[in-house]
């Protein structure tokens, strides 16, 4: 019953939720909101790693961002370039944290899309 509850919350939540293994930076599992926010199906989303969701242009920033993340419990980045499906770009911020389990390191990333009020400001 428990299990049950906490997967219908976290499926439902507005914002994406990605868990990443913090040493190949690949997908494990993610909400459905990640997978509406970036255009991939679950089956797709556990082939990507952090390399398939942002901009070559970034890469290099995102990679040394994710290994500061790696080395503490909690981050958040603000305004971070994340590249859809389809090739579009939006800006998100990510805030999230890293957990053990069973023994072995992981990240977990809440995305939300902040593009409109990253344009709002820019007028």
């Amino acid at each position: 019953m428990k299990e049950n509850l906490f997967l219908e919350i976290f499926d439902n939540l507005l914002d994406g939720i990605v868990l990443t293994d913090i040493r190949r930076k690949r997908f494990l599992f993610a909400n459905r909101s990640f997978y509406r926010i970036l255009g991939y199906n679950p089956k797709e989303v556990r082939s990507l790693s952090v390399y398939d969701i942002h901009p070559k242009s970034q890469l290099k920033h995102i990679l040394r961002l994710f290994e500061r993340v790696a080395k503490k419990k909690a981050f958040l980045l603000p305004d971070v370039q994340v590249k859809r499906k389809n090739g579009s770009i939006f800006y998100a911020q990510i805030n999230g944290s890293t957990l053990n389990i069973s023994g072995k390191k992981y990240a977990i990333g809440i995305f939300r899309d902040v593009s409109q009020r990253r344009d709002s400001e820019e007028r």
